[in-house]
């Protein structure tokens, strides 16, 4: 189980202002709109209504959701594909 404590102690990912930060959850793996419970990203609270409540912040979302993930797993594209293949990868 994710740490959110320590999630929220990281700076923003949109903007980097520093912490206190917002635990945002990723859509899960296959583009799911359900969000998975353990894949969550910091945000600032003007990022994180911005992320659920516009479409650019949406795009935002989807453009950036290999690396996203990639920071909140602390994998790279490579390791997904080595552990589980590319089937489950969210890319």
């Amino acid at each position: 189980m994710v740490d959110l404590d320590l999630v929220r102690s990281k700076p923003c990912m949109v903007c980097g202002v520093p912490p206190p930060s917002e635990a945002h959850h990723l859509p899960g793996p296959g583009g799911r709109r359900r969000r998975a419970q353990d894949i969550v990203i910091p945000l600032c609270p003007m990022h994180h209504r911005w992320v659920h409540s516009s479409q650019k912040g949406q795009e935002w979302e989807r453009e950036n959701l290999e690396n996203l993930w990639g920071w909140a797993l602390g994998y790279t594209k490579q390791d997904w594909v080595e552990l589980w293949g590319l089937k489950g990868a969210p890319w």
